[in-house]
């Protein structure tokens, strides 16, 4: 098999099936259902990175980019508690900025800023880097899963990357990625990186959005590649586009995926 199934049902029975065995089940018999599906998730996603004919092929970051010279990086881990991005797909984000050295970037999702704040690190001093996130004062979650209503009840944007030397880059933007008008980035933006809503329709607008606004040349990165569940949308939307022939690569053994445009 080399993709995951659209149905959820079948996507659970996948998952049970090809990776049952004698240590999941004594993680659920000892530590419970929570600590058993994520087993079950992280063995799924082993699997497709390790399987050569699966439908994003996964590469390493200096066989995606041509490097001549590692580049150093800048890292500064998060100083608050919640969810966040781990700190190697962190590293590997940091990474691909000091490769590509991007004068615009624009994130979709910024929580509490620390991604924004290590792209602002390893970025050219007079670039941009706009970020995303809903408006405080007119926060609606009715309409959001229960991943997503529990990140954006405990986001805080501005909190990573306040004080900082390198802040005078970030451009923060607050705003429903579903209405906000993207027209005056179209063709202008290098590095793309899309964490924002987990539904369908916000995954799919957003892509849609960023095929505009990234110009040649650019790239497009999505975090939550090959989740089973509730964040499912964001790989289903990328077969779809690997589908219609661009060319997309999953970085090698994380939650990254990112097309070449």
């Amino acid at each position: 098999m080399n993709k995951l199934p659209n149905y959820k049902i079948l996507r659970y029975l996948f998952c049970i099936l090809f990776n049952l065995n004698f240590s999941s089940i004594l993680l659920l018999l000892k530590n419970g259902i929570s600590s058993f599906r994520r087993y079950l998730g992280l063995s799924n996603k082993l699997y497709f990175f390790l399987n050569p004919n699966s439908k994003i092929p996964s590469k390493h970051i200096y066989d995606i980019f041509n490097v001549n010279q590692i580049p150093e990086i800048r890292l500064i881990p998060s100083k608050s508690e919640g969810i966040e991005t781990p700190i190697d797909e962190l590293a590997y984000l940091a990474l691909i900025t000091a490769i590509k050295q991007p004068k615009f970037i624009f994130e979709i999702g910024t929580y509490k800023g620390r991604t924004a704040l290590n792209f602002a690190l390893n970025s050219p001093p007079d670039a941009i880097i706009y970020t995303m996130d809903l408006p405080r004062d007119q926060l609606d979650v009715s309409t959001l899963g229960k991943a997503d209503k529990k990140i954006a009840l405990s986001s805080n944007p501005t909190l990573e990357y306040t004080g900082y030397e390198v802040s005078y880059k970030i451009v923060q933007i607050y705003a429903n990625s579903l209405t906000y008008d993207f027209s005056p980035y179209y063709d202008k933006i290098d590095l793309m990186f899309i964490d924002g809503g987990h539904s369908e329709e916000c995954v799919r607008s957003d892509t849609e959005n960023a095929l505009k606004m990234v110009k040649k040349g650019g790239i497009i990165i999505w975090h939550d590649f090959m989740n089973v569940s509730e964040y499912y949308p964001v790989t289903k939307v990328i077969y779809e586009l690997k589908d219609k022939g661009f060319e997309i690569y999953r970085i090698m053994n994380t939650e990254l995926c990112i097309l070449l445009k």
